[in-house]
């Protein structure tokens, strides 16, 4: 496959009060398992998510990101999977492969989002920057409970619920996941750029599934069956979609955790200029034990979603 296909979510919109049928669910199952399991990369698009509520969150990101360090470097991160500000080369996806990854982000976790939800704002020099992001990812939790449900249908599962039911997190933020918001920031890249430098290495995702939010400038390519990179190039009005390395355990490798990466621009034009994602990596609740579903893979041990998580996260970060 060299081209990532686009699925039309909005047989199973629920807006306005609409109720789909089990025929439209049938025909959206069978377009994501069809894509997913081919490329692990979908577009969504008529996934009601309001282009308002992205601008906004790209906006109010930008500001933060165009603050100076000393202001950034309040709410450095500390330790993997908290809330605050990754610095550029804190996060390295593959150590010791290239000279610098040249990115900056911000994550937020579901507590410190129902903090901010709870009217505290927590970064003082961007007013609205917490409650913009908070807004996204709420406007998400419909198109997430969906995948899920989809998921389990194209997993023929007996129960349709039951990726939403190892998700507790999103209705009870007491209880511990992975589950992070992110937003990236890649700035312009000056003249003296470290040879060997990259903006985001090659990797997976640890988790079952992502949703990305991209700009206009592109950059994304993701390695398709064939070991060729092909671009996933912005499309607007849709969300980019990947399954994540637990998912491709959890399916019995029916869902590959596909690698993707965003390179240096070849032109200076492109280099002289920023560029934004918005990524929401999705997990299930940390004591959930994952194991091949449908007996797939039965010989392999099960994981615990946060030993699967920390184990990744170790590698990656550094303090």
């Amino acid at each position: 496959m060299n081209k990532i296909p686009v699925v039309d979510f909005s047989l199973i919109s629920t807006k306005n009060g609409r109720i789909p049928s089990e025929e439209d669910w049938e025909v959206i199952s069978k377009e994501v398992d069809k894509v997913l399991t081919e490329i692990g990369f979908v577009y969504l698009k008529n996934h009601d998510v309001s282009e308002e509520s992205i601008s906004n969150s790209f906006a109010r990101s930008k500001e933060f990101f165009e603050l100076d360090e000393t202001s950034k470097h309040k709410y450095l991160k500390k330790r993997a999977g908290a809330f605050g500000y990754v610095e550029p080369n804190q996060e390295m996806l593959a150590p010791g492969e290239y000279s610098a990854e040249l990115r900056e982000s911000f994550d937020s976790d579901l507590g410190t989002m129902e903090t901010t939800r709870q009217s505290v704002d927590l970064i003082k020099e961007v007013p609205g920057f917490l409650t913009a992001i908070t807004t996204l990812a709420d406007e998400c939790h419909d198109v997430i409970e969906k995948l899920h449900n989809v998921l389990a249908r194209a997993l023929q599962l007996d129960d349709l619920e039951y990726f939403n039911k190892v998700s507790k997190a999103f209705s009870d933020r007491k209880i511990p996941t992975a589950t992070m918001f992110r937003t990236i920031y890649y700035p312009p890249i000056s003249e003296d750029i470290k040879q060997g430098a990259i903006r985001c290495a090659p990797h997976t995702d640890y988790g079952t599934i992502t949703l990305l939010f991209q700009d206009q400038m592109g950059g994304l390519e993701v390695l398709n069956a064939s070991g060729a990179w092909i671009a996933a190039t912005p499309i607007p009005g849709t969300i980019l979609v990947n399954t994540g390395d637990l998912l491709y355990f959890w399916s019995g490798g029916r869902y590959p955790a596909t690698t993707h990466r965003v390179l240096v621009p070849e032109t200076e034009t492109k280099r002289r200029l920023s560029r934004q994602s918005i990524a929401y990596f999705i997990h299930p609740d940390d004591d959930v034990m994952v194991s091949p579903l449908g007996g797939q893979g039965s010989n392999q041990e099960a994981v615990s979603a946060y030993e699967h998580v920390k184990m990744k996260l170790d590698k990656t970060y550094k303090f």
